[in-house]
């Protein structure tokens, strides 16, 4: 298993990932798009992206990033 932590300021390794494929800055901050399959979800400093030993890519996201993530759905719902 493969854990790598977020930090922007080292984004080099980090944006080699099959699973990143978008990265911008906003409100100061640096973010990351990570998307597998369907699934896509914004990642900044302090979340962590996990390849399995199957290959496959998750992530493990501090409470700030959960809680925006969280809120994506009903955001795309309410726009619906």
């Amino acid at each position: 298993m493969k854990r790598i932590k977020i930090d922007t300021k080292h984004l080099g390794d980090i944006w080699r990932l099959p699973c990143i494929t978008k990265a911008y800055k906003a409100e100061g901050k640096t973010y990351l798009v990570f998307e597998q399959g369907a699934q896509r979800i914004r990642l900044t400093d302090g979340d962590c992206v996990v390849q399995t030993s199957a290959g496959e890519w998750y992530t493990e996201l501090t409470t700030d990033s959960h809680r925006f993530n969280a809120r994506i759905p009903a955001i795309i719902n309410k726009i619906r």
